[in-house]
């Protein structure tokens, strides 16, 4: 299954790689066809001068250089479209690896680092594409320059043939022994580097916190830390790959020394002669290049198949949330929403046991309890960013998990306490929303999120950059622009996930103006940290330990002198 997959990726570019295979055929028929052409010369025309034989020679001479000219074309066709086809390959790779990634669940994501998977996206499919582009050509030219050199070089002299074979074994001894350590430290080497990287990439993004806390040394020293293990790891490659590259280098250049000593005591016997010792000399590179590509080749291979692995051990792991086999496609949602019987575990803590709830359409809800109780987790089993284990969560009356999971989505809108801005303008912060919005609708959007006057206010209004994560921007405006993203997409189920929690009073209030005009004729789930936020919702779900503890209005549940009213005369006190 896995020799398929990793055949799979030429099938696209067959054209270009029979081509290339053709190319390389080519070269290696010219390349074992000069030293013959040189050969014929010396045995048949230099011994006797002619006019004809001087004709024949530049004849020949022209002719060769002839070959040398298709040679050099056929080289550069090979190292150019082998090149072309070996990144076309690289991008399907990171494209099919992008996506299989963006369909994993929340889970995925709360398991596997990002950096972790950024090597595999990058690094790894690099040393890939370079393996699919050189193995196939490589292989094809050098062993038929190998085998075509040996069965020449035989008929010239069986008994410099054998001793030519005699290193062969020897060569190849050396590359199984070497090939077999450098593949497991090539592995421990990928495996640091997605770790250093995942690890960059949580320092970078959190430098931030790094100087407020001052801990600036202490990133350093854990930076220190993963660079000497991957020293110690680079230690192992370099000592390695010395090794093999000086003990197969000095057999390389030992060999024509070797030839021409036993060589020439044939010559001496009568055995050979000087020019098909000449002849010789000239074929050995023809057999100790292709071992010396081998060897490279070798090398290629186990990086390429070690980021191959990493590659597909990733596509191997199935999205535990995928689409039902006939889904059905949501055109009109109403907005009903009513949890039966739900279950959710991760990993392996039961989170929420039998959970019973209805949201009617339209609807304004609150959930509400002490941090930890799984009020976000609820949540986010809607939208299936999790699946349940028992039980239905079901819109309209259709179990979710019917649904198509794109149409499911769409007709969701989330803002959330910790926004993501993407680097890049404001405008297109928005437009994530709706890609097909045009500027009109984008700034109706912004309007409605209280963040045109703000953005006006920016250098360079709508196509101001905003930076990484939207560094230049305050919470508050970050927050406006996630709500004006949900106007922009406009769906009917809204889930507010604390999202004024870490804000400012003033922006609070703004954003909570935002937050009600929002919800106007859509169902809304808000999870309020501050319930003084959520006093006009049509009904609070009081969440504790032991799950639903009260549900009533703010005016009922404080009347009733319960779990509710301690909890809002405590966080009235604190705010």
């Amino acid at each position: 299954m896995k020799i398929k997959k990793f055949i799979s990726y030429y099938r696209p570019y067959k054209k270009i790689f029979v081509s290339t295979l053709f190319a390389s055929l080519l070269v290696t028929i010219i390349t074992l066809s000069i030293p013959l052409i040189i050969k014929y010369m010396t045995d048949n025309l230099l011994n006797h001068f002619s006019q004809e034989n001087i004709s024949l020679i530049y004849l020949l001479g022209g002719f060769m250089m002839v070959l040398i000219i298709i040679q050099f074309l056929a080289h550069i066709f090979v190292d150019y479209y082998g090149h072309v086809m070996g990144n076309r390959m690289e991008k399907d790779m990171s494209e099919e690896l992008f996506h299989h990634i963006h369909q994993q669940p929340h889970a995925f994501f709360d398991n596997n680092s990002s950096g972790n998977l950024l090597s595999r996206l990058t690094h790894d499919l690099y040393n890939l594409s370079e393996l699919y582009h050189h193995g196939p050509e490589d292989l094809l030219m050098y062993i038929l320059r190998f085998v075509g050199a040996i069965i020449i070089l035989s008929f010239i002299s069986m008994k410099l043939t054998l001793v030519l074979l005699f290193f062969v074994p020897i060569f190849l001894g050396i590359t199984w022994y070497f090939q077999r350590k450098l593949y497991h430290v090539y592995k421990n080497d990928k495996e640091m580097t997605g770790e250093i990287n995942g690890f960059l990439e949580n320092s970078l993004n959190g430098s931030r916190v790094t100087k407020a806390f001052t801990n600036e040394k202490s990133e350093l020293e854990q930076y220190k830390r993963y660079n000497k293990r991957l020293i110690d790891i680079k230690k192992s490659v370099h000592k390695n790959e010395a090794l093999y590259s000086e003990l197969t280098g000095s057999l390389v250049q030992a060999l024509p020394i070797i030839i021409i000593v036993i060589g020439s005591v044939l010559i001496l016997q009568n055995d050979i002669t000087i020019t098909d010792l000449l002849t010789f000399i000239l074929y050995i590179t023809y057999i100790t290049t292709p071992i010396q590509v081998f060897i490279k080749l070798t090398v290629q291979y186990r990086e390429g198949i070690s980021g191959f692995n990493r590659f597909y051990e990733i596509l191997q792991i199935d999205p535990a949330i995928k689409n039902h086999s006939n889904p059905q496609q949501l055109k009109h949602v109403h907005g009903n929403i009513e949890f039966k019987n739900v279950t959710f575990c991760y990993s392996e803590t039961n989170i929420i046991n039998d959970l019973n709830l209805t949201i009617n359409a339209g609807e304004y809800v609150a959930f509400v309890g002490p941090s930890g109780i799984g009020k976000s987790t609820i949540a986010s089993l809607i939208p299936r960013f999790y699946d349940i284990q028992n039980g239905q969560i079901q819109i309209d009356g259709i179990d979710i998990k019917d649904m198509e999971l794109t149409a499911l989505r769409k007709h969701i809108g989330i803002v959330q306490q910790d926004v993501y801005m993407y680097s890049g303008k404001v405008i297109d912060n928005i437009k994530y929303g709706n890609p097909n919005a045009d500027k009109k609708s984008i700034i109706e959007a912004a309007k409605q999120a209280n963040a045109h006057d703000f953005i006006m206010k920016l250098p360079n209004g709508y196509d101001t950059v905003i930076g990484e994560k939207g560094a230049k921007l305050s919470g508050g405006q970050k927050q406006r622009l996630s709500i004006a993203r949900v106007f922009l997409k406009n769906p009917k189920i809204v889930i507010f996930d604390e999202a004024t929690s870490s804000l400012d009073n003033r922006s609070e209030r703004i954003v909570q103006n935002s937050l009600e005009r929002l919800s106007k004729n859509r169902t809304t789930i808000v999870i309020a940290h501050r319930l003084s936020t959520i006093r006009n919702a049509d009904r609070i779900y009081v969440f504790s330990h032991q799950g639903i503890e009260e549900i009533g209005t703010h005016e009922e549940l404080m009347s009733s002198y319960g779990y509710y009213r301690k909890m809002y005369l405590e966080t009235s006190n604190v705010n």
